[in-house]
């Protein structure tokens, strides 16, 4: 059917799209060509200032060398110094020099002089400490003395009083038992009218601190009571363990030998 009037037919419309197809790929070879001739005078452009710089460097290297060799041959030739004196005169440094003899006479009885002093200050500091360990070692042995007359003399009389003496006299977990069974130990004092005389024979330190010792001591008792009016003598050998307790040292245990 032909198109109606007024209209282009397909076959206008097509010539008409080649057309414009054949100018679009003209279009884009002139712009490649362009491109290609802008790129080929920037590479020329750089190639030629490249050159131009390396020129430059060398002008300038050839001139630095030339400026050197002119002051080396304008700088005259060093000196040699001369020697004022000769070696033969030269003195030895005083630090080389032997100090004369009463330098070191001085030097040699200070010396002997700090020795003594120091030897005399360590004996006088052992001395010192062997004093102090005697007079604590008299302080434990009295106290242990005390102590084991404290512990063993009873009198059914002034049973609660020798009690509570013996209690003044411990520390530590032995005070505590020792008050714990006060009043039994009273109650069979005065029942059994018990009368315990104590004479210590011997004490002496086995081991000491600076706040504790153990002490040895050996004793004779002589005991009697309601049921036994005669004297029954014993000896006994203990060991009584003192800890420093305030104003003086007290039982913290006691330990019976066979």
């Amino acid at each position: 059917m032909p198109p109606p009037a007024g209209e282009p037919s397909i076959e206008d419309v097509e010539v008409e799209a080649a057309q414009a197809e054949a100018r679009t790929e003209e279009a884009a070879a002139r712009a490649e060509a362009r491109a290609e001739e802008a790129a080929a005078q920037a590479e020329a452009r750089a190639e030629a200032e490249a050159a131009r710089a390396q020129a430059r460097a060398e002008a300038a290297r050839a001139r630095a060398i030339q400026l050197r060799k002119h002051a080396e041959e304008a700088a005259p030739p060093p000196r040699r110094r001369r020697l004022r004196r000769p070696l033969r005169s030269l003195r030895r440094p005083g630090w080389l020099r032997p100090p004369p003899w009463p330098a070191v006479a001085v030097g040699a009885a200070l010396t002997l002089s700090c020795a003594l002093f120091g030897a005399s200050a360590s004996i006088w500091w052992q001395h010192r400490v062997a004093v102090q360990d005697r007079q604590r070692a008299a302080e434990f042995m009295a106290a242990a003395r005390q102590c084991a007359v404290n512990l063993m003399s009873m009198n059914f009389n002034t049973a609660q009083q020798d009690v509570q003496r013996m209690i003044d006299d411990s520390t530590g977990p032995l005070k505590g038992q020792y008050q714990d069974s006060a009043q039994q130990l009273v109650k069979a004092i005065q029942d059994g009218k018990v009368v315990t005389k104590v004479t210590v024979n011997a004490v002496a330190v086995e081991s000491m601190s600076r706040d504790s010792a153990q002490v040895l001591v050996a004793a004779t008792t002589e005991r009697h009571n309601a049921a036994d009016p005669t004297d029954r003598p014993a000896t006994w050998r203990m060991t009584i363990t003192l800890d420093w307790d305030r104003e003086k040292p007290k039982m913290s245990n006691v330990a019976f030998l066979g």
